[in-house]
């Protein structure tokens, strides 16, 4: 025939071929040019139909920002399809829908691909760290090979501190760090033995610390084998006879929990699964089997602590492991806030994984690493006004010991001024009290606000 409506010349044929008058017909499509205009200069009535993939490219900015970086992508085609379905059955509970939308894209990616690394190289135990692997692993139990078993599991950094205090070289080049460090070891130890409770000192600097580890060293070393042998009774109640076993995890530079798991596990094989590995000067990657889902020379997160808001429990962090339960550290304000809000956002994710499942049940989605991070950029650059409200006291502890809290994400926070259009300088808020002016980057001014 080669008629076509794009031409126009289809609808005449069609008036014809049905014996009516172009007025009689209505015509509905989803095509403004080829359903409606040509349909209305051939005489038919014509209504266009906007379709939900076009109402949400019409009405969110980061989906048409989005489809614009990744076009002719059919992993973008299929997340922005699953948004546009989702966008006319929203939930109206603004974490759970967030779950949805963001996070639950990035899980699952990420899942996706775990499985397949586990069905290749022949793991059929993955043990989840806490807190990350908390709705990673209720994802991975959705469309897992019915073989493999998936676990919760605990590793607090204290465990590799005091586990191998008696091996820990303190010569980092950061002296702040290291006194941290090592303060937490001491006052830890003190509480385990009464000679060590009486005589350990207050400390100025890791030099004075050292010294006093050197002098007891065959005490710290026997409290160094029991807190092993206490951990490793945790970890047998897990009862993995397997040889290789898989620990998941979101990112690292320091394999700490890796190390615990090798420290649980002396006899197992452990293999690290990341989203990514960042390098770090103290660390010899090769020491570790481990695979990471991001290639390293991809894109790079704008703010990588969303992904950690995304990944997280309705759980404080792990203080220790005693007597094989887990002690949490207290509930700060700020992790009481992101407590509130986890179980709804979590359930976003577990809605968004129940949806792709049932929809194409084990085929690949192409939620690759460089398109996930692409979506989860673009929310971190373009907030609205209801993200920002909802946002406003949800924090991320930057540093080891969960104290020093920043918003999240910094983007939405950050004051900026532009020069030639180039931002040359941005205000940041750490806390209630502290503003930090950055010059790119870098920190260059910390303004702390009196008490």
């Amino acid at each position: 025939m080669k008629m076509t409506k794009h031409t126009g010349n289809l609808y005449q044929y069609v008036c014809h071929d049905l014996n009516l008058s172009p007025e009689k017909i209505l015509h509905i499509g989803d095509n403004e040019h080829s359903d409606v205009s040509l349909a209305r200069l051939a005489g038919l009535s014509a209504y266009h139909y906007i379709t939900p993939l076009s109402q949400l490219l019409q009405n969110n900015p980061r989906a048409a920002q989005f489809k614009k970086l990744n076009a002719n992508k059919l992993g973008a085609s299929i997340l922005l399809g699953s948004l546009a379905i989702y966008e006319v059955n929203k939930t109206g509970n603004y974490w759970q829908d967030f779950g949805f939308q963001y996070a639950g894209p990035v899980v699952y990616g990420y899942m996706q691909w775990l499985v397949r690394q586990l069905e290749k190289d022949g793991i059929q135990n993955a043990l989840f760290v806490a807190r990350d692997g908390y709705s990673l692993q209720k994802v991975f139990d959705i469309i897992k090979n019915k073989n493999i078993k998936s676990h919760y599991f605990y590793a607090p950094r204290i465990v590799n501190l005091v586990c191998l205090s008696d091996t820990i070289n303190f010569k980092n080049n950061d002296e702040k760090q290291d006194l941290k460090t090592l303060n937490r070891i001491l006052l830890y130890f003190r509480s385990k033995d009464a000679f060590l409770a009486k005589n350990t000192p207050q400390i100025n600097n890791t030099e004075e610390g050292c010294k006093f580890m050197a002098a007891n060293r065959a005490l710290y070393k026997k409290l160094a084998l029991q807190e092993r042998k206490s951990y490793q009774k945790y970890l047998a109640s897990f009862q993995i006879a397997d040889k290789k076993v898989a620990l998941i995890d979101s990112g690292t530079s320091l394999f700490s929990a890796q190390k615990a798991l090798e420290i649980g596990l002396p006899d197992k094989e452990i293999h690290g699964y990341y989203w990514v590995i960042w390098p770090h000067p103290q660390t010899d990657q090769s020491q570790y089997i481990s695979t990471t889902f991001q290639p390293k020379a991809s894109r790079k997160f704008s703010d990588w602590n969303m992904m950690e808001l995304f990944m997280t429990a309705p759980t404080p962090p792990a203080e220790k492991i005693e007597k094989s339960k887990v002690v949490f550290k207290n509930i700060t304000p700020q992790e009481q806030e992101r407590i509130k809000i986890y179980p709804d956002l979590s359930a976003g994710i577990v809605s968004f994984a129940h949806v792709m499942k049932r929809i194409f049940k084990k085929s690949e989605l192409f939620l690759d690493a460089d398109l996930l991070t692409d979506w989860t950029n673009i929310l971190c650059e373009i907030p609205t006004q209801t993200d920002k409200e909802s946002f406003k006291n949800i924090m991320h502890a930057s540093d080891l010991e969960h104290q020093d809290y920043i918003p999240l994400p910094r983007p939405w926070f950050h004051r900026q001024v532009k020069v030639f259009g180039l931002t040359v300088l941005k205000m940041m808020t750490k806390g209630k009290k502290t503003k930090i002016l950055l010059f790119g980057h870098l920190p260059i001014l910390k303004i702390k606000a009196k008490a």
